[in-house]
């Protein structure tokens, strides 16, 4: 055999031994797997559902029914939750049945009139198609979401687009706030290391995190400061070893 046959022979191989998946992360992502289904089964919101998770390099996709878009986002959560998850998302199909969408919308607003924060602010509800677009000016940005979360929990919304605005502050307000939230000595401290920057009221979140849900919660707090329009969201999961995770369980 000549040296060139060789060398494609040797090629080839390497070529088919790199496409297929190690036998490791096959392993580790049934394990993650795994504790996804422990999550979601804990959860009283989603346990009785038929969620199944699937799993590649960390990356969980759910599928499965559930009723409401609440529903839908307590299963992410939950999922975020697990050790090794670097992503999640939903396939998850939300009922909508036969509901129409004024009967949606008016479903929204009663459900507004029994928080006082939100019924307060005369937020704008607008249904098409199970998409509920709310829209206004909250003087407090955390308000936002309750709404969103009261919205999703009506049969037939299958989406919450969020038009809410606070009222505009500078770059430099908007940063020290972020990192205030973000920074170690918070109450709300982030498991990572996360880098903020602020342009035109838009926040950039960049750096990394244990957990997928810690990703989530970053986003959710920095929309929840007055003045900001938009989270650009780049953080990264960075999965730790279990050995250099601390146990929160008492000594045995």
């Amino acid at each position: 055999m000549c040296r060139c046959t060789v060398l494609l022979s040797l090629s080839l191989a390497a070529s088919l031994l790199g496409g297929a998946p190690a036998a490791g992360d096959v392993d580790a992502d049934r394990e993650i797997a795994r504790a996804v289904q422990d999550q979601l089964r804990l959860s009283a919101v989603v346990g009785r559902f038929l969620i199944d998770p699937s799993v590649q390099d960390g990356k969980v996709v759910l599928t499965g029914s559930v009723d409401t878009l609440a529903q839908s986002l307590e299963a992410i959560d939950r999922a975020g939750h697990a050790r090794g998850v670097v992503d999640v998302r939903s396939q998850l199909r939300v009922g909508r049945g036969s509901r129409r969408d004024g009967e949606i919308a008016s479903d929204i607003r009663r459900r507004f009139q029994d928080i006082p924060d939100v019924a307060a602010l005369g937020i704008e509800v607008d249904v098409r198609q199970g998409v509920a677009t709310l829209s206004g000016k909250l003087e407090d940005a955390r308000v936002r979401f309750a709404a969103i979360d009261a919205a999703a929990e009506v049969r037939g919304v299958t989406e919450v687009a969020d038009r809410l605005e606070s009222a505009p502050r500078e770059d430099a307000e908007i940063l020290a706030s972020a990192t205030g939230v973000l920074g170690r000595r918070s109450i709300a401290r982030i498991s990572g290391r996360v880098e903020t920057t602020v342009e035109h009221g838009v926040v950039t979140l960049e750096g990394t995190v244990t957990r997928f849900s810690e990703k989530r919660r970053a986003a959710r707090l920095v929309l929840g400061i007055n003045g900001v329009k938009a989270v650009d969201d780049r953080l990264r999961v960075e999965r730790s070893s279990p050995d250099l995770e601390i146990s929160l369980d008492p000594p045995r």
